[in-house]
């Protein structure tokens, strides 16, 4: 399976935030690499694409804003 986009509408720390990961090359490697300095945000995004295939859970660990 492949992610083209995640909406994180309301999640974490993110409001209203599109993550577009564009479409995929004929003949190119189809491979992402999220970076960024600490605490912006890669693990929250990390994890609403997991809650996104799973479901969220009612408690969470997290210190969510939303």
């Amino acid at each position: 399976m492949r992610l083209r986009r995640l909406d994180l509408t309301r999640y974490g720390m993110f409001k209203d935030c599109r993550i577009d990961f564009g479409h995929p090359e004929e003949g190119a490697p189809d491979i992402h690499v999220v970076y960024g300095p600490n605490e912006s945000g890669k693990t929250t995004a990390a994890i609403g694409f997991v809650d996104l295939l799973f479901g969220v859970q009612r408690q969470t660990p997290y210190d969510f804003l939303h």
